[in-house]
């Protein structure tokens, strides 16, 4: 994640356009889509990332998880943890099913 995408993340981080829940498991989550439908803004409670996506398919690249604002690895499990919140809250946001490729 380049200086750029960090210092976005944290204006995004108190954006009141982005979509907000409250989850009995993980916290608050909160979703954007962002770069005009080509990425998603995904914060889990203080840590958040961008990924890659296509708002206009409703399709989300797997492999643009890579690692948190914070610099730390995203791993194989916490990335299915991950993908797997979105797909639950991204139709509550947007009124689509993500795809994820």
């Amino acid at each position: 994640m380049n200086k750029e995408e960090l210092n976005y993340i944290k204006e995004l981080k108190d954006d009141d356009s982005a979509s907000e829940f409250v989850d009995e498991t993980y916290g608050m989550i909160r979703l954007k889509i962002i770069y005009r439908g080509e990425g998603l803004y995904f914060q889990l409670n203080d840590r958040a990332l961008i990924c890659t996506i296509s708002a206009r398919d409703a399709m989300l690249s797997k492999k643009s998880i890579k690692r948190w604002d914070n610099g730390k690895l995203i791993e194989e499990q916490e990335r299915d943890m991950i993908l797997g919140i979105i797909r639950s809250y991204y139709p509550k946001a947007y009124l689509n099913e993500l795809t994820v490729i």
